[in-house]
């Protein structure tokens, strides 16, 4: 965490929670105003919920995105505006290149190792392919699920995670 650069924290954020903040900020009032119902989507994946190690903004932000559509779900319950969130592990993009589109205000990206990099690349290799993820999250929009889980493969990581919490829980 200390040799992640402010400017690291700036992009990242911007990029994976203020972005969604604006886009519910732009279409929310436009969806209530037309009167027809809707969905709002947002993407907080794994991350949401398990931490990566080495991956402090990507993390923060998805917990981010997780508790700002939690919110928007309890706020518009009983609405005909539903909240979904995809909570996907590592999809077929291009995001281990990510850094391809940071705007130089942002300063130069902290430095990984070669390993790290060639790790993430073939994380993202090994993914789902978007096409897969865009049908469960569709499947998901019309079963109006607030969580989408795309990798039902990592269930038990989060049963550990929630386990965990339980236990640390008091019991008085």
């Amino acid at each position: 965490m200390e040799v992640i650069t402010l400017g690291d924290w700036d992009w990242v954020l911007g990029v994976e929670l203020m972005s969604n903040i604006y886009a519910i900020k732009a279409f929310l009032p436009q969806i209530k105003l037309q009167a027809e119902g809707g969905h709002i989507v947002s993407v907080a994946s794994m991350a949401g919920f398990v931490c990566v190690p080495g991956a402090g903004p990507h993390n923060v932000a998805k917990f981010g995105v997780l508790g700002l559509s939690e919110t928007l779900a309890a706020e518009l319950a009983g609405s005909s505006i539903g909240v979904s969130i995809v909570c996907c592990s590592f999809v077929r993009t291009r995001i281990d290149s990510s850094a391809r589109n940071r705007p130089e205000r942002y300063g130069q990206r902290t430095q990984t190792s070669d390993a790290a990099d060639a790790q993430l690349a073939a994380l993202v290799l090994s993914g789902r392919e978007p096409d897969e993820i865009a049908e469960k999250t569709m499947r998901g929009i019309r079963d109006n699920e607030l969580y989408i889980f795309t990798h039902p493969e990592l269930r038990d990581v989060l049963e550990d995670r929630f386990q965990r919490i339980l236990a640390a829980y008091p019991k008085t």
